[in-house]
């Protein structure tokens, strides 16, 4: 399934270019279906891919406001490269850095989950991953352009593609000490 190997794969190159390596595998979703693909503490990151404009697809509960969360959206414009890293060359650069077996094993299981018992055959789809680099954006939940009406109470799954290209980019100033997930992930802690 395309969709998950490349939302897979912007997860995987946020873990792998993190600098806590550990602090990211352990707030990585437990299941493909959570809310948000990274939680730790009062700290929630959300990774969102693309091929093409930063346009990307968000269910409405992901940008509701949750009193004393802060979610920040990891953008990345994924370009398709014949010579680029597919999903399994980022699980053999992440592996190393992970000291704890159970950390390792954890991953993998998550990997596994999401890709299937097949995850290091598959070499799939490969993105560039120095232009992934450079798209890297982030955006405070709070400034995504959401519907804010009250959804009725009998409307659920709710999705709808959010223009981020119009939304103002979250600088290094905007995160706090306490903000060590997202500092990490922002590749600055």
């Amino acid at each position: 399934n395309k969709k998950s190997a490349q939302g897979l794969w912007g997860e995987l190159f946020l873990i792998n270019q993190s600098t806590d390596v550990e602090l990211a595998v352990s707030s990585w979703h437990t299941t493909p279906n959570d809310r948000y693909d990274f939680a730790s503490g009062h700290e929630r990151v959300e990774v969102k891919t693309t091929t093409g404009p930063r346009i990307h697809m968000f269910s409405h509960s992901q940008l509701v406001p949750i009193s004393g969360l802060r979610v920040t959206i990891a953008s990345l414009i994924l370009n398709p490269s014949v010579d680029g890293q597919c999903c399994a060359d980022l699980v053999t650069q992440v592996l190393p850095k992970l000291l704890a077996d159970n950390t390792r094993r954890n991953f993998i299981d998550q990997v596994v989950r999401t890709l299937g018992d097949n995850w290091n055959s598959q070499s799939g789809f490969r993105y560039d991953f120095d232009q992934a680099a450079q798209s890297l954006r982030f955006f405070d939940a709070m400034n995504v352009p959401k519907i804010t009406q009250p959804i009725p109470t009998d409307v659920h799954g709710l999705k709808y593609q959010s223009d981020l290209q119009v939304v103002a980019e979250m600088a290094l100033t905007d995160f706090d000490s306490n903000d060590k997930l997202s500092l990490s992930i922002f590749g600055l802690a």
